[in-house]
């Protein structure tokens, strides 16, 4: 496989640029890598490709975020539809305190009355 030059932004260095090594032939800008560095792997992003052959490091891989991305959704999915169901159980719970209200007491009964008619 060809070797190519790839810069790589990572994080935690102060978002300087460094240049890797890669026979990853698909990378494109954007895409999470594990980088190989004086420092053990660390995770940046690829910036682009590069023609500065001086680099001495490797890109270990691309980094598959897509189990990962699917996760956050479906978590805020989740998260939409317990605000929705928690509302309606609050709407229910007090419907149903008001109605036990209205059991004991014919003044609250009243109010039940006028109140389910303007929430219909």
């Amino acid at each position: 496989m060809k070797t190519l030059y790839v810069q790589v932004d990572i994080n935690s260095y102060n978002g300087k640029l460094y240049d890797f090594k890669t026979d990853i032939a698909d990378l494109q800008k954007g895409d999470v890598v594990v980088v190989d560095t004086i420092n053990g792997m660390l995770i940046g992003k690829v910036v682009g490709y590069t023609d500065d052959t001086k680099a001495t490091k490797w890109v270990i891989d691309k980094v598959d975020t897509t189990a990962h991305k699917a996760r956050l959704e479906r978590d805020k999915q989740l998260a939409a539809l317990r605000k929705k169901l928690e509302a309606r159980r609050k709407a229910v719970d007090e419907l149903t305190a008001f109605r036990h209200l209205a059991s004991m007491d014919s003044e609250a009964a009243a109010l039940l009355t006028q109140y389910e008619a303007l929430i219909q």
